[in-house]
């Protein structure tokens, strides 16, 4: 049985926050336009881009689709057995 833990080490959630923010900044996509397409208050967006939020699985697997993979469910999540 594997089980989905939202991995909560500052390191990891640094690390998904700053690849999430480098996408948006990149491809020129402001935060309140991605909580929109994401289905998120601009407030909610805010907490998750700073790491003082932790998106929800269904937030993660949305985030994943809506940047075609380039931040991935693994950079929030970690599995363990």
């Amino acid at each position: 049985m594997v089980i989905f833990i939202v991995d909560m080490t500052q390191d990891a959630k640094y690390g998904a926050v700053m690849k999430l923010a480098q996408y948006l900044a990149e491809n020129g996509l402001k935060h309140q336009w991605f909580a929109e397409k994401l289905g998120i208050t601009k407030f909610r967006m805010s907490g998750i881009i700073t790491g003082k939020k932790t998106p929800t699985l269904g937030e993660i697997a949305e985030i994943e689709r809506l940047t075609t993979g380039a931040v991935t469910f693994h950079d929030f999540v970690s599995t363990q057995q």
